[in-house]
């Protein structure tokens, strides 16, 4: 049989195959995600280069000042020098009058700015008169303790090894402290410490009693006196600390001290 059907239209098209559409989808975004990171990445060289221009425009900027101001300093002192010498004419001697002034007014205001800060941070001690001592103590015999000074902070106070005492070298008003550590009691005499003063000889001559403090060893027979106060020590006077006994004493370093720091300055 022939068939004589025929037709005009275009044939169907061809199905996709599975997985065509996502993957072409998966393509996409791919594509978007890496234009979304270069873009980031571009960004982020951006703000990093205009951030260290801008940081080394600052560091350039300071670095320029302080050598001016170098320079500007430089200049006046080389002004100064030249004052000094007798090789100028009259205008030139004008100018240096000028400046001699000038100078001489920034002098005074520094004098006034460090006076304040002294005043505000200690009042009545002037810059370099601080005076203090710590003293670590050393095993010896007899009344008085005896303290090594290679190991001990001293400052404008002296350590006289023969007395065994500290010498004040700065007048002013001083917390003095002391703490004896006992090992055990003694059988007659209670335990105590006594913080004395010795008069220098331009003064009235002899010692006094600065502090007391006794202890009473517990159940381990040990224990620790301590004892503090202000007092006002002038120059040349001499203070020690005597016990009971030192062959009761504990002689570790962190049980038995003595030391001073000055509070405030007086003429």
């Amino acid at each position: 049989m022939i068939n004589t059907y025929s037709s005009n239209l275009p044939p169907p098209p061809v199905p996709p195959r599975p997985g065509t559409q996502s993957s072409m989808r998966n393509w996409t975004r791919s594509r978007s995600h890496v234009r979304f990171l270069c873009a980031a990445f571009v960004v982020q060289t951006v703000v990093t280069i205009a951030l260290f221009l801008y940081l080394f425009q600052r560091i350039d900027a300071a670095s320029n000042e302080n050598n001016s101001t170098f320079n500007n300093d430089l200049i006046v002192l080389k002004r100064l020098e030249e004052c000094e010498s007798n090789s100028l004419d009259s205008g030139s001697l004008l100018d240096c009058s000028k400046v001699l002034q000038k100078f001489q007014g920034i002098i005074s205001k520094l004098s006034q700015i460090e006076g304040k800060a002294w005043g505000l941070s200690a009042p009545g001690t002037p810059s370099g008169t601080e005076a203090r001592a710590q003293m670590t103590i050393m095993a010896s015999s007899g009344q008085t303790l005896k303290w090594n000074p290679d190991y001990s902070m001293l400052k404008n106070v002296e350590y006289y090894t023969r007395s065994r005492s500290l010498q004040i070298r700065v007048p002013g008003y001083y917390f003095v402290y002391s703490q004896v550590t006992f090992s055990k009691a003694h059988p007659k005499t209670p335990l105590a410490q006594f913080v004395m003063r010795r008069r220098s000889s331009a003064e009235r001559a002899g010692e006094d009693l600065l502090l007391k403090a006794f202890c009473s060893p517990g159940s381990n027979d040990l224990c620790t006196s301590y004892q503090a106060g202000m007092f006002r020590l002038e120059e040349g006077q001499q203070l020690y600390v005597n016990v009971t006994d030192s062959s009761l004493v504990n002689f570790e370093v962190t049980t038995t001290t003595f030391g001073l720091f000055l509070m405030q300055r007086v003429p």
